[in-house]
């Protein structure tokens, strides 16, 4: 699984040892580091890392996996970054505010 998380700059990523020493992990690959800016599309499309458990079932593994992402912290140095425009957008909501009542 890709680690995805909001846009932002990144100050620091906390990893639960009941995740990091789990034996159900076979994957726990973090690859951004404080500092990083995680860009989202359209304006990138950075993600944290990668996640891979094991279990008695895909069902089972995927749960678990969920469940260990969910406990990964983001800790962001400043806000998200928010989504640019495109021009198409733009122009749609200038005439859509420009229309008459």
């Amino acid at each position: 699984m890709c680690l995805i998380n909001e846009a932002g700059a990144i100050e620091r990523i906390d990893v639960p040892d009941e995740v990091r020493c789990s034996d159900q992990v076979f994957l726990l690959n973090i690859t951004a580091v404080s500092g990083d800016r995680i860009k989202r599309p359209p304006n990138g499309n950075h993600i944290l890392g990668f996640l891979g458990t094991i279990g008695d079932s895909l069902e089972d593994a995927h749960l678990t996996m969920t469940g260990f992402a969910d406990r990964i912290a983001v800790i962001f140095a400043e806000p998200a970054i928010q989504p640019a425009t495109s021009p198409a957008t733009d122009q749609s909501a200038a005439a859509a505010n420009s229309a008459p009542a």
